[in-house]
């Protein structure tokens, strides 16, 4: 990280808080995907007919 030159040590400090927000932000983000996506399987799962007759 680059030093906040137009904030001094104020603006260093939130510029790190910042990063670390931002960084545990998006591994929420990629939770919350994979998540969902599970969630959807499920239902997806649960809808689908195991034994749909054969047509002749």
């Amino acid at each position: 990280m680059g030093r906040n030159y137009l904030a001094h040590q104020a603006g260093d400090a939130a510029n790190a808080v910042l990063a670390a927000v931002g960084y545990n932000f998006r591994l929420l983000l990629k939770w919350l995907a994979i998540l969902c996506v599970q969630i959807l399987v499920a239902l997806f799962v649960g809808v689908m007919p195991e034994n749909q007759p054969k047509a002749t």
